[in-house]
């Protein structure tokens, strides 16, 4: 609950801001959220957000578009494997997964990407409420490059997929 409470939060702040650059007035709110983003940061780029609560896969989703990132998104492990198929020609660079998802869950999910050899080399960042050791540590041996703890700040979520995109040299 908290976790949609935060995510329905940075939508409406991310609304904010796009509306803001394309010159549209908001209310100001003391409440809203501050949130920087480098709108070429991830310009040329493709990523694929599978994540079951609808405000949070917007939210970031939205996120990473502002970061001029083209993207894909899934609500659950089946469609995602359907969206890769469908974009076989023009795969992500990125993947962002929940691990709790319905039917297929993050874990099956990650099997089933790393069974594909066009996914040796693409990063994959799971996300999950779930601080259990056992979880992060199957999911590292299966090759995540971060486990990021719900709930995610945006800030955080950013900075980790440009880090892993964009490498500072």
């Amino acid at each position: 609950e908290e976790v949609v409470r935060y995510a329905a939060r940075i939508l409406k702040t991310l609304r904010a801001a796009s509306s803001e650059a394309a010159g549209e007035r908001q209310p100001s709110s003391s409440a809203s959220m501050r949130i920087t983003i480098r709108r070429d940061a991830l310009v040329g780029l493709r990523g694929l957000v599978v994540e079951d609560n609808d405000p949070l896969r917007e939210s970031l989703a939205l996120a990473l578009r502002a970061s001029s990132m083209d993207v894909l998104e899934a609500p659950d492990g089946e469609t995602a494997l359907e969206v890769l198929r469908v974009n076989a020609d023009n795969l992500p660079d990125i993947v962002v997964l929940d691990v709790m998802l319905p039917g297929m869950n993050g874990l099956d999910l990650l099997r089933h990407l790393r069974e594909m050899p066009a996914f040796d080399t693409i990063p994959i960042i799971a996300m999950s409420a779930i601080d259990r050791r056992e979880v992060v540590l199957a999911m590292h041996e299966l090759g995540i490059r971060e486990y990021l703890l719900k709930p995610v700040r945006l800030e955080r979520f950013l900075e980790v997929v440009t880090g892993i995109l964009r490498p500072k040299s």
